[in-house]
């Protein structure tokens, strides 16, 4: 399997510099791309390919030699960036590809060749970049399979990361324990399962609100020619990045705890988008990050030698667990009453729904996946 490894990064002030002169031509290469892509099709009707500009990159290292500087697949994989945004307008019919300026274009990417990682015996490994050098890095673990892509991150806050994309990373399978579960995700708990069990909501973002509102009040206050400006910038993003990092964390323990406690996982297969056309919701969901955290059961699953099943989310919420009938519920209505004379936590419920919609998908006999006593008698 595939796997990406993030490490932090530690650059000298030389290093800082030339890290930043080659993020600001990559991102005058993206926009020059896609500027000659929309002149292009205005005059010939015609579409740029990714070969065509790749093929005069030569060219315009003879006009502008300042881009000698930047290694070739790097300026390759920022063409290859421009192409894949074309192609997926194209498809989804999303949105258009639009100019970046320069405090949002935030990686380059090596794909072949042109780094390496070298272990020391001290305190730091190194990252060698060509035409950059070799930069401290922090490996808080160990690196596993052939890595195959460099990508070299800068976040707001002016933190540099990078991602290690390896390749043939053997699966550490875990213990069986011949137990499934569904798993209901909500704004109110963060998960319930059909075991009964709840993690509850951390609310970060809800928690950090009063902060971010008094720095952003105070960088929006701020005259775009005041020194103070970007420290205040940098505030706001620290803030941003901390809510960020504390989510991370709180997904990865609880996705590492559940695929340690059951073999199938089962899920609703969410629309997010959908969902965030509820404005009363809107920040609450996307605090929750649903996606991001089901993608982190996924991959951690596949490791292990477990499964995810994704299912049909229609009516998970509005079906009776125990009758199967239909029992509309508002939003805010958080218990569900059936006339069979089920009465349960409706977050419950659904997660009961779910698991019972799992198993349809696969044959519990050839699985080897016991029933829980709570799926056959749902009015406990």
């Amino acid at each position: 399997m595939r796997l990406t490894f993030k490490y932090r990064l530690y650059p000298n002030d030389n290093q800082i510099k030339r890290l930043e002169d080659t993020f600001n031509l990559c991102n005058n290469l993206y926009n020059c791309a896609l500027q000659e892509r929309i002149s292009f099709y205005r005059t010939f009707e015609k579409s740029r390919t990714y070969n065509q500009q790749s093929n005069l990159l030569s060219e315009l290292k003879e006009d502008l030699p300042e881009y000698k500087s930047v290694y070739s697949q790097v300026l390759q994989s920022t063409l290859k960036r421009v192409d894949s945004a074309y192609r997926f307008f194209f498809k989804t019919k999303s949105g258009f590809p639009r100019f970046k300026p320069r405090d949002r274009f935030r990686s380059i990417l090596y794909t072949q060749s042109g780094f390496s990682v070298k272990e020391k015996q001290d305190e730091y490994a190194r990252l060698f970049l060509s035409k950059i050098g070799h930069i401290k890095m922090i490996l808080h673990r160990r690196i596993v399979g052939e890595i195959k892509t460099c990508q070299i991150i800068k976040t707001s806050s002016g933190k540099w990361y990078v991602n290690l994309s390896c390749k043939n990373v053997p699966k550490e399978h875990l213990t069986k324990t011949n137990k499934s579960a569904g798993l209901d995700v909500g704004v109110k708990t963060y998960v319930t399962t059909s075991d009964g069990e709840t993690i509850g909501n951390p609310k970060y973002l809800n928690k950090s609100k009063d902060k971010l509102k008094l720095a952003q009040q105070k960088f929006s206050k701020l005259n775009r020619k005041d020194s103070k400006r970007p420290a205040a910038k940098q505030h706001v993003a620290r803030l941003h990045e901390k809510v960020k990092n504390q989510r991370e964390d709180f997904q990865h323990k609880e996705s590492k705890k559940l695929v340690e406690r059951y073999d199938q996982i089962f899920c609703e297969d969410l629309s997010i988008k959908g969902m965030k056309s509820w404005k009363v919701l809107n920040r609450a969901i996307g605090d929750c990050a649903w996606g991001n955290f089901v993608g982190k059961i996924s991959y951690k699953a596949e490791r292990a030698g477990k499964v995810l099943i994704k299912v049909d989310p229609r009516n998970t919420s509005q079906m009776c667990s125990s009758c199967g009938s239909i029992v509309p519920k508002e939003l805010s209505t958080r218990i569900h009453k059936c006339k069979c004379g089920l009465v349960m936590d409706r977050d419950l419920n659904a997660a009961i729904n779910i698991y019972n919609r799992g198993l349809t998908e696969v044959n519990p006999r050839e699985s080897g996946i016991t029933f829980s006593e709570k799926s056959r008698s749902p009015d406990f």
